[in-house]
């Protein structure tokens, strides 16, 4: 009854308002919705981007990481043979008389041994210098550098497990892992061989 009793322009105008209102309304959703889309983007754009570079924050940490194992075990190589050669300098020494001429006949240990100890029993270990426990540091320490990169290079190139260091030395074998191929105990024993030569 309302209705009918307004006039024509009075509904035109009535719709016009509600139209222009409801318009409004649409592009006021439609640009909240594109806005709401674009945060979205940007937000899982700048997600893996944050994603990309902590993974290859986490690769530099895993290489570096690496890097100081191979130097510490190198460095603990090195002090290790160190220590070993100088408390061996008695046995190198008697070696080295008894391969001389300056024994022969009967009871030639014994010769060593009086040649060896004559000027008593720190004689041996008089012997040894500063240049002699340096070289023995670089011969063991830059020998197990490049043996333990070039097990980790060949490990790479024909995709098998690099060979237990350290810790993992005393840890039992995985006894639920599967068994090796034949392939692939092929290219690790291919491996163990090309380490040492290389």
């Amino acid at each position: 009854a309302g209705l009918r009793g307004m006039s024509g322009s009075t509904v035109e105008r009535t719709a016009r308002i509600v139209r222009t209102k409801t318009e409004a309304a649409a592009e006021a959703a439609r640009t909240r919705g594109s806005r709401l889309v674009r945060t979205v983007t940007e937000d899982s754009i700048a997600l893996e981007a944050s994603r990309q570079a902590e993974a290859e924050v986490l690769q530099l940490h895993a290489s570096t990481e690496e890097s100081v194992k191979v130097a510490y075990r190198s460095t603990g190589l090195g002090i290790y043979a160190v220590v070993m050669r100088f408390a061996g300098m008695p046995l190198e020494r008697l070696a080295m008389v008894l391969n001389s001429s300056q024994v022969s006949g009967q009871g030639q240990l014994s010769q060593a041994a009086k040649i060896v100890f004559a000027d008593g029993a720190m004689a041996p270990f008089r012997t040894v210098g500063r240049a002699s426990l340096v070289a023995w540091f670089l011969q063991y320490s830059v020998m197990g550098c490049v043996f333990q990169v070039c097990d980790r290079a060949l490990s790479r190139l024909l995709g098998v497990r690099c060979i237990p260091y350290g810790e993992e030395l005393m840890r039992r074998p995985d006894e639920s892992a599967a068994p090796m191929s034949p392939s692939e105990q092929a290219r690790a024993a291919g491996k163990v061989v090309l380490a040492p030569l290389l």
